[in-house]
C-alpha cells in the first residue's frame, strides 16, 4: 500500500494469533477455526486495495484486511467469505497502543 500510509504493517503469525504492528499501535486477532487457507492471502490483498481506494484510515485498513483473511480461512475449499461474516469479525480485531 502506498500513499500516506507507506509501508504500514508487518505480519507475524504465531500459533494462536495474528499480529500487526505500526508505530506504537499493536493489532491482533485470535485464532479462528480453519476450514481452508486457499485464497486467504488473496482476500487480504483485495481488502488492502479496497481500503486504499476508499481512503480508509490505518486502523480501518488493518481491521478490514485482518477480518477478511480470517473470514476466508473459516470457509471450506475455495468458497469466499460472506460480507456479513467479515463485518462481524471487524469488531473482534483488537488494537492496543504500546
Amino acid at each position: 500500500m502506498s500513499g500516506i500510509h507507506g509501508v504500514f504493517f508487518c505480519i507475524k503469525i504465531v500459533v494462536s494469533k495474528v499480529y500487526f504492528l505500526k508505530n506504537k499501535n499493536f493489532f491482533y486477532f485470535n485464532k479462528v477455526p480453519v476450514g481452508s487457507t486457499v485464497g486467504a492471502g488473496d482476500s487480504v490483498v483485495v481488502a488492502l486495495a479496497l481500503s486504499e481506494e476508499k481512503g480508509m484510515s490505518l486502523e480501518e485498513t488493518v481491521r478490514l484486511s485482518t477480518a477478511t483473511g480470517a473470514a476466508n480461512v473459516m470457509c471450506s475449499g475455495t468458497q469466499a467469505a460472506e460480507y456479513e461474516v467479515i463485518s462481524e469479525l471487524i469488531s473482534k480485531v483488537a488494537m492496543h497502543t504500546i
